[in-house]
């Protein structure tokens, strides 16, 4: 896997000073994050589902700002002030038309008919999701391990886990697999 490290931003406001300096694109930097994920995630298991959609609304966003000066883009980001950010949502997190599961195998078909609040407001503030992290099994645990699909490693000791019951969205930061979670 070929990916510019230099690319990876080390905050919201540092990837936006990018973007508007036309240092990087979104889709650059979506593509890094789904390079990473796919060279970690099975060591890690952050991520139970990396969404196909995201180059695509990457690509969008791209296209909003292509033609702008770094003025008119930053003027852009204020308005949208999680414009083109990559970021994982914990599988208790409702999004419209995606799978939803709550890290158990009784909800594993289960796909949500609307979008939580949350998920309204970030896709408002122009926030991309890459796709939904482990977690404990109705966040019912400490550590995610007692989610039906395995447990979450930590990224930076492998031998141990992730901790908490969000443990898969700990780990996608940790591993740069996104931007939050």
């Amino acid at each position: 896997i070929d990916f510019k490290t230099h690319i990876i931003p080390d905050s919201i406001v540092d990837f936006h000073i990018s973007l508007a300096q036309k240092k990087c694109t979104v889709t650059e930097v979506v593509k890094m994050y789904l390079e990473i994920i796919a060279l970690k995630n099975s060591d890690i298991h952050a991520y139970l589902e990396v969404y196909e959609d995201a180059l695509a609304l990457a690509k969008l966003c791209d296209e909003q700002i292509a033609d702008k000066t770094t003025e008119e883009i930053e003027s852009h980001i204020r308005k949208h002030r999680l414009f083109g950010v990559p970021f994982a949502v914990k599988d208790n997190i409702l999004m419209k038309d995606k799978k939803i599961g709550a890290a158990s195998k009784i909800l594993e078909d289960y796909v949500s008919s609307y979008d939580a609040r949350v998920i309204t407001k970030l896709k408002e503030a122009g926030a991309i999701c890459l796709g939904r992290v482990n977690m404990d099994e109705f966040a019912m645990g400490g550590s995610t391990e007692n989610s039906a699909y395995g447990l979450t490693k930590n990224p930076l000791q492998l031998e141990y886990v992730a901790g908490g019951s969000s443990g898969g969205s700990a780990a996608a930061v940790a591993m740069s697999g996104c931007l939050f979670a």
